[in-house]
């Protein structure tokens, strides 16, 4: 794999001496399958299934030495990393610690034969997905009769959720907007996002107190938290516009290109990045630590151009909480 990479490096999680990534930087990772970015360190898995954590306290690569089986699922926050196995068993390792690799109990949560196959995890929140359907705030199962989950997604306090038909669903904390339905109230059940009804999403993503979501007909579509510009709406009221702070239901999101559509969305704390499908990589949103592009505005609060990627085969992007990367095959 190679990766595109910028923002916030100062635990070097990126092999570069450079504190701050102020342009897309490439680097090769040739047996890397996935990569995951906190804000102090990055993991990623290789082909065999074996782990390594970059930056951190460490300035070399180190390998978790441990085996985990097969993996379908790995993330991290700032203090722990968590993988889930395909036979459901799920791991958590103290990055202080790389030695203390906890494996939860889970199967005490789960009926007879059922088994966790997708989780994500956040700083305040941990959701995850059974092969039977069910969806669990850890420990509690939720109170969720659509049994078609096909992705979950979480923020600081908040969960997405979609399923095989396109819907949205949202529960947590929604002070800021964040739920998608109208209100700053929190939901303790997922609750579908009615603005978004009849609109088949195909892809989610969360920022810690914002969303964004692609609709199969490439629209792009924000909500949440906007202090940093990070919904691509503008933050201060011009005569053209009227600012936004909190933008509690979805809205769609215009790009220069009338004919592009978006195809892929990744979000960060507190910035939002979407890939077109000419190959343009656009941005949004905090811009302090230039993890969006080289520029003396730390926000960027409507959507600008960042990068031309036409010429890579992307297969992902994703972002750490002050960092955006590009997975390239």
């Amino acid at each position: 794999m190679k990766i595109y990479c910028n923002g916030f490096n100062l635990y070097r999680k990126f092999k570069t001496d450079e504190p701050l990534i102020k342009k897309f930087k490439i680097f090769e990772l040739p047996d890397v399958r996935d990569l995951e970015v906190s804000l102090t360190f990055a993991i990623h898995k290789n082909k065999n299934n074996e782990l390594f954590l970059t930056g951190g306290s460490s300035n070399d690569d180190q390998n978790l030495n441990y085996n985990f089986g097969c993996l379908v699922c790995i993330s991290c926050t700032n203090d722990f990393i968590y993988v889930l196995n395909a036979d459901g068993r799920f791991f958590q390792i103290d990055i202080v610690n790389l030695e203390k690799i906890v494996e939860v109990n889970t199967k005490k949560y789960l009926q007879s034969d059922d088994k966790f196959i997708h989780f994500a995890i956040g700083d305040k929140i941990q959701v995850g997905l059974t092969r039977f359907g069910y969806v669990y705030d850890f420990p509690k199962r939720l109170n969720f009769d659509v049994r078609s989950t096909i992705d979950i997604k979480v923020g600081g306090v908040h969960c997405l959720m979609l399923d095989s038909k396109g819907n949205v669903y949202s529960f947590g904390n929604g002070s800021r907007g964040q739920l998608g339905l109208g209100t700053l109230e929190d939901h303790s059940d997922p609750s579908q996002i009615e603005a978004l009804a009849g609109i088949k999403i195909v892809s989610i993503a969360c920022g810690t107190w914002h969303c964004a979501v692609i609709s199969d007909e490439g629209d792009l579509y924000t909500w949440g938290w906007n202090q940093n510009g990070q919904l691509g709406l503008p933050i201060h009221s011009t005569e053209k516009s009227e600012g936004v702070s909190v933008m509690a239901t979805p809205h769609i999101i215009d790009f220069p290109d009338p004919n592009a559509n978006a195809v892929k969305v990744a979000c960060g704390k507190r910035h939002t990045i979407v890939l077109l499908d000419n190959g343009e990589l656009y941005g949004c949103g905090m811009n302090k630590y230039k993890q969006l592009k080289e520029d003396d505005e730390d926000i960027i609060e409507t959507m600008n151009f960042l990068g031309d990627f036409s010429k890579e085969k992307v297969k992902d992007i994703k972002c750490g909480p002050w960092n955006s990367v590009i997975c390239c095959e």
